[in-house]
This record gives C-alpha cells, structure tokens and sequence, in this order.
C-alpha cells in the first residue's frame, strides 16, 4: 500500500533482519530488526533503504538483509515511535546476572552441599583401615 507524501512517494514500511553485516560493523548489527524505506532507484540497482544504529537512513547492499514477517501484534508495536526501543530493551543489557539479587537462605544451602568435597567412604570398599 503506497501513499503520496508531498511529491515522494512512500510504502508501507518493511522490516529485514540483518544476516550479514561484514564492513558495516559500526552501523549494522547482525539478527538485529531494521526498518527498511522504499526507494525504487536504489531497489533497482540492488540496494536496500534502511535506518541504521545513527537513527539516520542509508543505503546498503540488499543481501545483507532478508525481509521478514511479523505477526500482527509486534507490527503495531513496532509502529509505535518507541515500539522498537521498548521490544528490544531486555536485548541492550549487559549483563542479566546483575538483575538477580543474593540465594535464599534455602538456595544457599542446596549450593553449600553441591560445592562440599566428599570425604572417603567410612566402610567398604575404599574405606581405610585403622592400624
């Protein structure tokens, strides 16, 4: 579906998953969503429209990308101006483990006996003899 923008014309936006992104480490980020712009000058030529990390849009070779569906819930999520943002956020973490507070005392516990060293059997076999 296309509609009139002043003189340019527009489609509806598409979404691509970055598959490659080998020269453009700085700006692309691999399995990562980016939202593709039409530009039939630059489809014609094999290149591909899309808002990369700076927020800006640029042009990059179509085969670093492949397109993807979206279910309808996350496409109107998506449409929103913070709905990419908000999707990802759990994904710009660093480190989840910083997000978990101290055991419980029974956790403790349950970890204390899997780090405790075995002794040697008291009778049996490996068992030492007293002299």
């Amino acid at each position: 579906m296309e509609r009139q923008v002043g003189k340019l014309r527009t489609a509806k936006t598409r979404w691509v998953v970055c598959i490659d992104h080998t020269g453009y480490e700085a700006s692309l980020e691999r399995r990562k969503l980016y939202r593709a712009i039409a530009d039939r000058s630059a489809s014609a030529e094999g290149l591909l429209r899309v808002i990369d990390e700076s927020g800006e849009d640029y042009v990059y070779s179509a085969a670093l990308f492949a397109p993807i569906a979206l279910p309808l819930k996350l496409r109107r999520s998506l449409a929103s101006p913070r709905g990419l943002a908000e999707s990802t956020a759990e994904f710009d973490r660093d480190f989840v483990i910083d997000s978990f507070g101290p055991p419980t005392p029974t956790a403790a516990k349950r970890l204390a006996r899997a780090k405790r060293k075995r002794g040697r059997p008291v009778g049996g076999r490996g068992a030492t003899r007293s002299p």
